[in-house]
């Protein structure tokens, strides 16, 4: 996966970049363009068409064993049943991923909630 952007972030905690994501109902694995930005997880198939989004706040974030993708993360938004599995090419920007994805989660949690740490499963 060429990834000249991959796991770019900058001063707002802001990562885009490829990832593969593993299909809902096919165990294959896709290459799709990814970019945290506010309380989000947006991807599609290139940044110019980043058509779906997974909502970070609430969420459970969890490292992952998944076959033949070491670096593997999932993220299950609250109130879902559904996961969300994304793998990176290496340690390095799978650290970056979800570093960024924590930031996301606990910088838009609402003074409402009770304070959660970001920890990862």
């Amino acid at each position: 996966m060429e990834s000249s952007e991959a796991a770019g972030k900058d001063d707002n905690n802001e990562c885009s970049g490829f990832l593969k994501k593993k299909g809902r109902y096919s165990p294959k694995w896709s290459v799709v363009f990814a970019q945290v930005e506010s309380c989000f997880l947006r991807y599609g198939p290139s940044k110019e068409s980043q058509l779906k989004s997974v909502n970070l706040v609430g969420s459970v974030i969890e490292d992952r064993e998944e076959k033949g993708a070491p670096n593997t993360f999932s993220i299950q938004p609250r109130e879902s049943k559904r996961s969300y599995i994304f793998s990176t090419d290496n340690p390095e920007e799978h650290q970056k991923w979800l570093q960024a994805i924590c930031l996301a989660k606990l910088s838009k949690q609402s003074s409402n909630e009770k304070s959660e740490a970001c920890t990862i499963q």
